[in-house]
């Protein structure tokens, strides 16, 4: 059993080793020297005590510490940078190298090395693991990045605006939201005229990126791809037409490459509950007159809207046969020099 004045002792050498780790990081490189020293003579004395696990357990909390107030001219750098650092890491690393080195014997080095294990596991066992930043995520990171890079195109211009853009549209959809992409993708469009490798980029992300995804964003992205179908564009020939290919694999989505005039259907249909279209339908004692506008509006909307290659042109042929006879026997051929009617 240890006496009191050995406790006194342990005691006084376990602050006094505590304050000589407190300053090694200022101090001058001779009494980085003699700490080490004093280390390796305090390891050899109290090999059997718990005295270097104290210390260690001081100098551990110290390594895994941050400066935060530095005094003027008492800056420290990192040794392979030479930038100024904050951490203590680098500093005490140099400390444990220099003990391990000067320890004479093997048992005395694998008594601290196992002193030094026995104060890490302390250490980890008192903190709580178990978390998970989102921030520290690959995934979310690239997403941020990705995210913070659309939002500054706005800013840039030229070749800057052009590289941002093609940047943005590379990315894997699995990666980040698409609603990211798209106004990127409507950038690259808009300058892929001018610039055809930005025109090729962009067509090539619409070709990978999953249609089911990108069905809600076709109506304000494939308005863009008109001006690259014009025969004056100065595109090259199998440019167009890997662009007609994509559109003719989007089905009747590329109705949207057109855009729609809404005033015109508007006023259409304002005209036609202005004056309902009817025809008589005369029956053996009964003379009905039956009103078309309904059938109408809808047989134009499928052969406007559908996907359906078959039902398109179903509607269109219904469509257009109706026109015809509501026009009559009494229209005018257009080609005829003469008035004559059928």
């Amino acid at each position: 059993m240890q006496c009191q004045s050995d406790i006194v002792v342990q005691n006084f050498s376990v602050e006094l080793v505590c304050r000589l780790l407190d300053a090694y990081p200022s101090s001058a490189i001779y009494v980085k020297y003699q700490a080490e020293l004093a280390i390796v003579s305090m390891a050899d004395a109290f090999s059997s005590t718990d005295v270097m696990k104290r210390i260690l357990q001081h100098g551990m909390v110290l390594t895994v510490s941050n400066r935060i107030d530095t005094p003027d001219g008492d800056t420290l750098y990192h040794p392979d940078t030479g930038l100024p650092e904050s951490r203590l890491l680098f500093e005490y690393e140099g400390l444990w190298r220099g003990c391990l080195k000067r320890m004479q014997g093997e048992e005395l080095e694998q008594a601290m090395v196992n002193a030094m294990a026995d104060t890490m596991l302390t250490i980890l066992q008192r903190l709580d693991l178990r978390y998970q930043l989102e921030a520290d995520t690959a995934e979310s990171s690239t997403q941020y990045t990705v995210l913070q890079v659309s939002k500054a195109m706005p800013q840039y211009h030229d070749e800057l605006l052009i590289a941002t853009s093609v940047f943005v549209v590379a990315t894997p959809v699995s990666m980040v939201d698409l609603a990211i992409l798209v106004p990127a993708l409507k950038q690259a469009l808009a300058l892929g005229v001018f610039h055809f490798d930005t025109a090729v980029a962009a067509v090539e992300a619409l070709e990978r990126w999953r249609s089911d995804t990108v069905v809600p964003f076709y109506p304000e992205v494939l308005p863009l791809l008109a001006p690259y179908l014009d025969e004056a564009a100065n595109q090259s020939a199998s440019f167009q037409i890997s662009v007609l290919r994509l559109l003719g694999s989007l089905g009747g989505y590329s109705r949207f490459v057109v855009e729609e005039n809404h005033a015109a259907r508007d006023d259409v249909d304002k005209t036609a509950a202005a004056a309902p279209l009817t025809f008589p339908v005369a029956l053996d004692r009964v003379h009905a007159d039956m009103s078309i506008e309904l059938l109408l509006r809808q047989m134009r909307d499928l052969a406007i809207t559908s996907i359906d290659r078959p039902v398109k042109a179903a509607a269109g042929e219904a469509y257009h046969a109706m026109v015809l006879y509501l026009c009559g026997k009494t229209a005018t051929l257009p080609t005829a020099k003469t008035h004559a009617s059928e």
